[in-house]
């Protein structure tokens, strides 16, 4: 197998950072800057096709009439439409040569090591899910998955039942309000697949041929490298489109997070009765009713928590599925998400 570049695996220099007084070996906690609170949020349901989930959607309800005693009635039924979200599958690799992995030292700090490797794999992979869905597009990519902020009605501020516009024009975030349950919105993995998609793989030494020259001159030089490889086959089904809503174009200037955020909040929440469940945590074979869940950036975050010093508006509660106190705008939890965390165009 050809070698990857030097860049791309873990190297004696990368080794060296993690000593430190007296050569002593840190272990590391990763603090990365996805918090994915939605990948724990959301439950996660098999797909019925190896690499899709065909599903409908409710058109129209069948119409029921009222008759006079004892009349005949017409049958009505519902109407549906059809629809297909694809799986992807997002992979990561972790690659040292073996040489440079013993250099960490003991076996049980050769281990710690790996493992702060493996998780920093696993993070950034739900980190990657996240960002593709709020913004990915399969149009130049057909691997990658359509983000909601990619997909009509989601794009376009004059669908006023699926965008609340906080009137910004710069310095912009948008927000996502999400209801998840099995008949609105959740995860979906493949079926009959033991670990809902995700796996880790430790390859253990793999042999890898060395392109550059060696000490003898040798050119094509095998070394063997510890590999880990990492798989997540995964997807979400829209099951209800009003289970999806987006608070758009809110300016994020201090001044400028004002009450209009929070009443747009609100009003998003009730511009829809929806009716979804999830299993629970604290009994995860009890399906409870689903809560709303407004996914903001850190900066929105951080001042609807300061509007509840000032207002009153967001609270801190334990009524909610987890049982810990969790910032809520009424019955709303408000959770972060850092995909959300980057300069946004306005939606017109």
């Amino acid at each position: 197998m050809a070698e990857l570049e030097f860049g791309n695996r873990d190297n004696i220099f990368n080794v060296m950072q993690t000593f430190g007084a007296g050569g002593s070996h840190l272990e590391m906690a990763q603090t990365l800057a996805e918090v994915n609170d939605l990948v724990r949020d959301m439950p996660s349901y098999p797909a019925n096709e190896n690499m899709a989930h065909a599903d409908a959607r409710w058109d129209s309800l069948p119409t029921a009439t009222f008759s006079s005693l004892g009349d005949a009635v017409t049958a009505s039924f519902a109407t549906f439409s059809k629809y297909r979200e694809n799986l992807a599958i997002l992979r990561s690799k972790y690659q040292i040569p073996q040489d440079v992995l013993k250099a960490v030292g003991s076996p049980a700090d050769m281990a710690a090591y790996r493992n702060d490797q493996h998780r920093a794999h696993m993070e950034g992979m739900t980190q990657g899910l996240c960002n593709s869905l709020v913004r990915g597009t399969s149009v130049a990519d057909p691997e990658k998955l359509d983000g909601i902020l990619s997909r009509a009605p989601w794009n376009d501020a004059t669908k006023t039942d699926y965008v609340f516009d906080c009137e910004g024009t710069s310095n912009l975030r948008h927000a996502l309000m999400i209801k998840p349950g099995r008949t609105t919105f959740h995860l979906l993995h493949p079926k009959y697949h033991a670990t809902k998609g995700i796996e880790m793989i430790d390859r253990g030494l793999v042999p890898v041929t060395v392109t550059d020259f060696d000490a003898n001159g040798t050119s094509t030089a095998t070394r063997f490298d510890v590999m880990t490889d990492f798989e997540w086959w995964c997807g979400w089904n829209i099951k209800n489109q009003k289970a999806i809503k987006v608070i758009a174009n809110i300016d994020i200037t201090y001044d400028n997070i004002t009450e209009l955020l929070i009443r747009k909040v609100v009003e998003a929440r009730h511009r829809h009765s929806l009716i979804s469940s999830m299993p629970g945590v604290v009994n995860p074979t009890m399906m409870v009713e689903s809560p709303w869940h407004l996914y903001c950036d850190p900066y929105v975050y951080t001042q609807l928590i300061t509007l509840a010093m000032n207002k009153g508006n967001v609270r801190y509660s334990s009524d909610n599925p987890y049982k810990v106190n969790l910032p809520m705008i009424g019955d709303i939890i408000i959770r972060r998400m850092d995909a959300l965390n980057y300069a946004a165009s306005q939606i017109t």
